[in-house]
């Protein structure tokens, strides 16, 4: 089981599969955090420390290869891209990508910025995703549908966008709440279909992880 980062919707089965007797591979700032405990750095909450048949049980810093049944699984760790602990997936006889959260297709993607993600990270996680693969690798995003390098290319261009836009209003003084009231993605919130949560949140979490 290769776990792409710790947050609970990409870790949350671990415990089931660790019951089973699943070997759970991820980054080693993974296995810190789920033995620890973590908050989201929006609304407060807390996230209670993983019991230990949760935690990976192998663990690796900048890359590593799994082998299993004939098939191998590149895996290559972005540094500080949507957290400090992510993890991307390369199946070279499948020619898939599996990209973890630095990649969301048709909706925003989430930064978690306390635990080193930010906006500038998950360009650059991209920029890296965008050299590795190829002109029909099969892109896996860590949420919606299945996609192309072009589809990425698309998402990159978003985020840069968004992230100029914010850093501007920023740089001119606008508090985080004005600047969600200025609704600068009013055109991809549209494209998306995006509610007022999602787009708010997805403003809040590049202005909190713009550096001053």
């Amino acid at each position: 089981l290769i776990i792409t980062h710790f947050h609970r919707d990409h870790a949350g089965g671990n415990e089931a599969f660790g019951r089973n007797g699943a070997t759970i591979v991820a980054h080693e700032n993974v296995k810190t955090h789920l033995a620890t405990g973590t908050r989201n750095g929006l609304t407060g909450n807390k996230v209670p420390p993983a019991p230990a048949i949760a935690l990976p049980t192998e663990t690796y810093k900048d890359t590593m290869t799994v082998r299993l049944q004939g098939r191998a699984a590149e895996l290559k760790h972005p540094v500080d891209a949507h957290t400090d602990g992510d993890t991307y997936i390369y199946f070279a006889d499948a020619n898939v990508l599996v990209t973890g959260d630095i990649v969301f297709f048709g909706r925003y993607p989430n930064i978690d910025f306390l635990y080193g993600g930010s906006i500038d990270g998950m360009i650059r996680g991209v920029d890296d995703l965008l050299k590795f693969a190829k002109d029909d690798t099969k892109i896996v995003p860590g949420h919606g549908p299945v996609g192309t390098k072009a589809i990425m290319r698309e998402y990159r261009q978003m985020l840069v966008e968004a992230r100029d836009r914010i850093q501007k209003l920023k740089a001119a003084g606008k508090t985080e709440d004005e600047v969600v009231a200025a609704k600068p993605n009013a055109d991809y919130d549209a494209k998306f279909g995006s509610d007022a949560r999602a787009t708010g949140n997805f403003v809040r979490v590049i202005y909190r992880s713009l550096k001053n």
